[in-house]
């Protein structure tokens, strides 16, 4: 993990990992974010540069209060998907189950990813359980010559399975890291994976201390991982980089298009 300032004045300047017994010194810096938009796309770039994964925590399709369904964590990532490109992010790793039957967003995406891939014409109304913006970002990163990963290996029993987590992170082990040592990952998953240390709050309550995804990551990549949490407002994150979901959901909520076109 690479702490962030908490005050913005031109470029972000990027802190040396604090170490403590041996330790990263884990804290969420951003606990309200009220910058402009191009700041907050200097912070994540800046950082990005020199880290090798970069996970971004959605939202699921949990609408907010008196909200339509939410895309607009998608919609930041997808303006920020050319430019990581060129810093050379070449993988991005979804939270998709490969495996999973029909009726189910990750079976949706599946279908998507593979016919969109193969060039076929493709209309959203074909995968109506595909959780909202998910294939704009998707169809975005397949169009750049990202090379996508389903990393959800299904194991669930509510939140107290997060072996879960440490097979997420054994699936983009296998998938990226065994083949390319150095490459470059975008990870896009549901907020309360990002964490970087473990934790026993929020979704993990009464289930003992876990380790979610970028516990894993930020021990893999020794540090070079960079976690933003997009979640609600209203959540209180553990472990990660940056704390955006102030302006990720005080944006315009009115469902307008998601960009087609966006370097």
């Amino acid at each position: 993990m690479i702490i962030a300032s908490h005050f913005f004045n031109g470029p972000a300047p990027i802190h040396a990992k604090a170490i403590t017994d041996g330790r990263t010194s884990r804290q969420c810096t951003y606990f309200m974010c009220e910058f402009e938009k191009s700041n907050i796309d200097t912070i994540i770039l800046e950082h990005a540069k020199t880290c090798q994964s970069i996970m971004f925590g959605e939202i699921h399709d949990n609408a907010l209060a008196d909200m339509p369904a939410p895309v607009q964590d998608s919609i930041y990532v997808v303006t920020l998907l050319g430019r990581l490109k060129k810093i050379g992010y070449d993988y991005l790793a979804l939270e998709v189950n490969e495996s999973a039957p029909a009726g189910t967003h990750s079976n949706d995406m599946v279908r998507f990813c593979r016919s969109y891939h193969r060039g076929q014409a493709v209309q959203a109304e074909q995968f109506p359980h595909v959780k909202p913006g998910w294939i704009e970002l998707t169809r975005r990163a397949i169009d750049l010559d990202y090379a996508i990963r389903f990393i959800d290996a299904g194991q669930r029993n509510g939140f107290a399975n997060f072996p879960r987590d440490k097979a997420m992170y054994e699936a983009i082990k296998r998938e990226v890291f065994d083949t390319h040592r150095d490459a470059k990952v975008i990870v896009y998953i549901g907020a309360f994976h990002v964490g970087e240390r473990e934790t026993e709050t929020g979704v993990f309550s009464g289930t003992g201390k876990k380790k979610p995804l970028g516990f894993f990551l930020d021990q893999h990549t020794r540090g070079k991982n960079f976690s933003v949490y997009m979640g609600h407002p209203d959540d209180t994150p553990v472990g990660c980089d940056l704390f955006i979901s102030y302006f990720i959901w005080d944006a315009d909520q009115s469902g307008a298009d998601l960009p087609q076109k966006t370097e």
